[in-house]
């Protein structure tokens, strides 16, 4: 194959004069490519003919349906197909259960397939060095017999198979029908932005321009023009995100600022009065783009910096009209709300949906059922309803119960709840089985039922995901070839399988900035070009070879990523094509990726010159926020006066009139932490949208302990009774106790309910254990409901546990704080995570729980304390009147704060009162206390965004 040094307008000539067929490395190419021919051409012509410019899988794909016209040919597989048989085929092997997960096993299998086919490793070649390699080797084994058998054709084995077909043809001389249908088509190949490209496909297109007498040649870079060639620039940033924050402020210079020389050819180019925004989209023709390694990995931290750099008027909006950028690497189909939205009501055709699910489906939009039965109330009353579903806890609900709890929640009439009839007729006669073709037939239907995406005007971004998504159930029925008929459960796993593996990308609208990983840079060219992140890291890569190939016959056949030095070689030819992209470069790297210090590459050397020694200067421009003023041509032409702003602080809501306490001690918690949180969740009643959770509930774990403590000691019921306990009763009282609290939202995850219980009988056996060196006790209370008056206001509580023991420990100097005859208490409350008595001595009182059952009784209540079942240690914590109490647990007088115990008692009732009359002034300041966590898991950041107000004044402290 020859290389030859190329321009744009001789190959646009070829491609008119429909002489030659341009294969590109991707399809982002050959769309570029083709937009460009276009452009060329309307500058010279009124009409002009098409181009033949498509990517590499394209011209593939093309040449195997022209052979199928001619021959007898086997079913070509698609990658999703050839995945699905890989997983059978795995799991039905003895090693199965070892596997951590089949599908990303499957996937790497398919990868080592693909690549003995890329590369023409021949597998009689292949010698076992370790299981992984015998196993590949038998899997393949058997997934080829299933090729074979049926007349597949695996997308690894096309070029070899596309090859020898047409040798065939040329040697039975039958090539004249093929010669006929292809010479429609350019013979004389020129192949753009290949990088590297595998020998299956180097010899299918040698072969294929050989048999039909054509040419093939691979298009190298223009040489960077010697007067131009300096223009290169070197800089070194402090971490990644500062690296992109400047490549894109640089970006937007280069589109809104032109050149003096520029200016004067374009005349009076800001003339018009347009936002800044669309003046940079109408009139700056200049293509810059922003080159990213690893882009795929870190997209949506990319996503997140330009939006903030180039568009923060789109941070707050839910509709984005056209941007200034383009990043080519899409998303996975799953992560947009609209697509998870009808997974889950294609879920409900035979599967209970959890609470989480439902709540997507309760507050979408994309849902016209809501619009066509529900008035404008009830659709509010149905968001509404979403915040109410912790209620529900892990249970999930199918489709009938989904529709009972609308019809109970929003109280419908009969004639309202007729509106799901057609739902439930559809569901009620779903067939035992049915093909792929079938399914995917019933799926459309279901979602047009729902009106999914029906009677809306859809933006072309919703536009085309719905599109894809709709293409993507057709495409279930190529699994027609593979099974004649299936049950829905296997399809909806399917369908959400290839729903995570599906990428959507938004057509680009002509966006001036492409932003890219580093391999799709190749072939193209712009006006300007950063290269980031290019650090020794990068540049070159660390060898990494699939774990199902063995390293010995990689290195032989040199697979990518067999070998430091392929990886060396193949940096250079990377740089050497990267390089003539553009005459206007700037190379950067970070150097620091969390704790790790990062170096340059050392092939950044090959963009100096002779002259030039390789400098990096540090970006010293730390953030910095786009000044649209400034940019913007309109802007300029008008002063804008300074207006002087009247700041107003309310701090305060309305009072609280009311003399019951809604939320109990929660709403005295949260208002201790901090009053605006207090005042949102229980006054304004603002609920966060929970997010799902592995694995069981921290709340429905606090449940199942609670049960058991308080199965545990009705049955112990004293001191005197635990230590009189036999070991081996005792034991079993335990696992008894545990057995009888398992509910359904934990005893429905099997495994994890055997873990609990292990783990709580060790936690549990531990904490009896230092019960029994107590002084005598018996307990009083379990699960106990009292009121309390505080400061007027009723606040209903439920107590864990309350033991009283004899007073004969209590002291001469104590004994005062006690009425006389009565019995002593201690109370207990459980937590099964980590815990402080520290907090009730601070002056923002934490865990106000026990100090406000301790005023219901101040007298004769002698301890506080918590029983912590943590996984690290069973103990008690707290604090009490007298020493030797509880086991390691002080009393008052050894703490640093109070003298004794009245005066801590005095302590805790005033910060209790505090507490009450901010609750009924309505005080909401946003204060957190920051010794009670307050912002570790408050869920209203967004309302009173306290956090990035402490950012900005820090930043502006540094800058000062």
């Amino acid at each position: 194959m020859n290389e030859q040094t190329w321009y744009k307008s001789e190959l646009f000539g070829s491609l008119a004069d429909r002489k030659v067929t341009l294969v590109t490395a991707s399809k982002r190419q050959a769309r570029v490519w083709t937009e460009q021919y276009h452009q060329h051409a309307e500058s010279k012509e009124n009409v002009w003919p098409m181009p033949d410019i498509l990517p590499i899988g394209s011209w593939l794909l093309r040449t195997y349906e022209l052979i199928a016209q001619n021959s007898e040919t086997p079913l070509l597989l698609n990658k999703t197909q050839s995945l699905t048989l890989w997983e059978n085929i795995i799991r039905r092997s003895e090693v199965t259960e070892y596997l951590i997960s089949l599908q990303a096993t499957a996937r790497k299998v398919q990868e080592a397939f693909q690549l003995l086919g890329d590369w023409q490793l021949p597998f009689e070649s292949i010698s076992a060095e370790s299981l992984d390699h015998e196993l590949f080797l038998h899997w393949a084994e058997e997934y080829q017999a299933q090729l074979t058998r049926n007349r597949w054709l695996d997308p690894s084995q096309l070029s070899n198979w596309i090859a020898n077909q047409v040798n065939t043809l040329v040697d039975e001389t039958g090539l004249n029908e093929l010669f006929l249908a292809i010479n429609s088509q350019a013979v004389n190949l020129k192949l753009l932005g290949f990088h590297q490209i595998p020998s299956a496909q180097q010899a299918l297109l040698e072969t294929y321009c050989d048999c039909f007498s054509g040419s093939l040649e691979k298009l190298s870079a223009k040489p960077v023009d010697a007067s131009q060639a300096s223009n290169v620039q070197f800089f070194v940033a402090q971490d990644f995100e500062h690296e992109i924050r400047s490549a894109a402020e640089w970006a937007l210079e280069k589109i809104t600022r032109t050149d003096s020389n520029e200016s004067s050819s374009r005349g009076n180019s800001t003339s018009k009065e347009l936002p800044s925004e669309q003046i940079a989209l109408t009139e700056s023709q200049r293509r810059i783009a922003i080159v990213i390694p690893g882009l795929e990995q870190r997209r949506y931290e990319v996503e997140q910096i330009l939006m903030t750099q180039l568009h923060p008027e789109y941070l707050t909006s839910a509709f984005q009209s056209k941007k200034l950028y383009n990043i080519s690497v899409g998303t996975s189909l799953r992560e947009y709300p609209i697509i998870r939205i009808a997974l889950d009501l294609i879920k409900l055709l035979k599967q209970p949906i959890s609470r989480h699910e439902l709540a997507e489906i309760l507050v979408s939009d994309s849902i016209g059922l809501w619009q066509k039965i529900l008035h404008s109330h009830q659709q509010s009353a149905l968001k509404r309803l979403a915040f109410n579903l912790p209620e529900l806890g892990d249970k999930k609900l199918s489709l009938i119960q989904v529709i009972r709890f609308i019809e109970t929640q929003l109280k419908l009439d009969s004639d309202e709840v007729s509106n799901f009839d057609k739902i439930i007729e559809l569901h009620d006669s779903l067939p035992e089985r049915d093909t792929f073709d079938g399914w995917s037939r019933v799926f459309i239907k279901w979602l047009e039922i729902w009106e999914w995406f029906r009677g809306q005007t859809l933006s072309s971004y919703d536009f085309q995901l719905r599109e894809q998504f709709v293409q993507v159930i057709h495409s279930l029925r190529q699994f027609n070839t593979l099974f004649e008929t299936v049950r829905i459960e296997q399809v909806i796993k399917l369908l959400n399988q290839t729903i995570e593996g599906e990428v959507f990308q938004a057509k680009s609208l002509g966006e001036p900035i492409a932003v890219m990983g580093l391999y799709e840079a190749i072939g193209l060219e712009f006006d300007a070009v950063w290269f980031s992140g290019l650090s020794n890291e990068v540049l070159p890569e660390p060898p990494q070879m699939n774990p199902f190939i063995p390293m010995t016959i990689a290195q032989e056949f040199d697979i990518p990523g067999s070998s430091p030095e392929r990886e060396l070689n193949y940096a250079k030819q990377l740089l050497k094509q990267l390089r003539g992209i553009s005459h206007d470069i700037r190379l950067s790297y970070f150097k620091y990726d969390g704790d790790r210090h990062l170096s340059p590459s050392p092939l950044l050397n090959s963009f100096s010159t002779d002259e030039q020694t390789l400098t990096l200067p540090t970006l010293n421009k730390p953030y910095a926020a786009i000044n649209w003023m400034e940019l913007s041509p309109l802007a300029q032409r008008f002063k804008v006066e300074q207006l002087d702003f009247e700041a107003f602080n309310d701090e305060t809501g309305l009072s609280y009139n009311e003399t019951i306490l809604k939320s109990g001690n929660q709403f005295l918690t949260a208002q201790s932490k901090c009053p605006m949180q207090g005042y949102l969740a229980h006054r304004v009643n603002l609920l966060e949208q929970e997010s799902p959770t592995k694995g069981i509930d921290p709340r429905d774990r606090g449940v199942f302990v609670h049960k058991v403590m308080q199965k545990l000691w009705l049955k112990l019921k004293s001191h005197s009774q635990l230590i009189g306990t036999p070991e081996q009763e005792l034991v079993a009282i335990i696992k008894s106790a545990l057995n009888d609290s398992l509910d359904s939202n934990i005893n429905q995850y099997s495994l994890l309910a055997e873990l609990e219980k292990n783990r709580y009988f060790e936690l549990i056996y531990q904490l009896l254990q230092q019960e029994k060196k107590r002084e005598s006790f018996v307990v009083e209370h379990l699960e106990f409901d009292q009121t309390i008056l505080l400061n007027g206001l009723s606040i209903k509580t439920r107590l864990d546990r309350m033991d009283y023991i004899d007073d004969v420990s209590i002291t001469s100097n104590e004994s005062a704080h006690f009425e006389k005859g009565k019995t002593s208490r201690v109370l207990i409350d459980y937590k099964t995570g980590k815990v402080n008595q520290n907090l009730w001595f601070h002056e923002r009182l934490g865990e106000p729980q026990l100090p406000l059952y301790l005023l219901s009784d101040k007298h004769n209540i002698k301890a506080l304390c918590f029983a912590q079942l943590h996984h690290e240690e069973a103990k008690f914590v707290g604090v009490s009147a007298t020493e030797n109490q509880l086991p390691k647990v002080k009393s008052i007088e050894k703490s640093k704060d109070f003298d004794d115990w009245a005066t801590f008692v005095d302590h805790l009732e005033t910060k209790l009162l505090e507490l009450a009359d901010e609750i009924k002034l309505g005080v909401a300041t946003v204060t957190p206390e920051q010794k009670l966590k307050a912002c570790d898991y408050c869920a209203f950041d967004s309302v009173c965004r306290v956090d990035e107000l402490s950012r900005n004044a820090s930043e502006v402290g540094e800058s000062d």
